[in-house]
């Protein structure tokens, strides 16, 4: 496990306002948040390093502006942060998070998309069937 507990409940919240549930289940109940960390435990420490900048910043960011850790701020709050984080900014140190969001919301929608969940019921992907047997070519003359 790589995350820590805070780390987690992060991403947790994250990839629940990023993909919400709909008429198909989100992030959250794909376990996003499992999949990215069992990727970010056998990474490059500089990538580990890179994504809990990201986390960091966030929480950072919310302490000074808020008061208070991304994962407690309210709803309202947290998809006001989230605006923030996906559009251009003039300011540096926005500019900067809006940097280091891009990796974490990139890494959600593909841990989600990489899921059963993502792949079958929200893309709909039907898979090749599976074959127990292949039997080959079943013409007389064969090859």
């Amino acid at each position: 496990k790589f995350f820590d507990e805070h780390q987690n409940k992060t991403v947790i919240v994250l990839s629940d306002l990023i993909i919400p549930e709909t008429d198909t289940p989100g992030a959250k109940a794909a376990y996003a948040n499992r999949f990215i960390d069992l990727l970010l435990s056998v990474e490059a420490p500089e990538k580990q390093k890179e994504y809990l900048g990201a986390l960091g910043w966030l929480d950072g960011y919310c302490l000074s502006n808020f008061g208070t850790p991304f994962v407690t701020l309210g709803p309202a709050q947290q998809n006001e942060m989230l605006r923030l984080l996906t559009r251009p900014s003039n300011d540096a140190r926005i500019s900067y998070g809006v940097k280091l969001f891009s990796l974490v919301k990139q890494s959600i929608v593909w841990a989600y998309y990489s899921s059963e969940i993502g792949t079958l019921k929200e893309l709909k992907y039907e898979t090749n069937p599976f074959q127990p047997e292949f039997p080959g070519c079943e013409h007389p003359e064969g090859h």
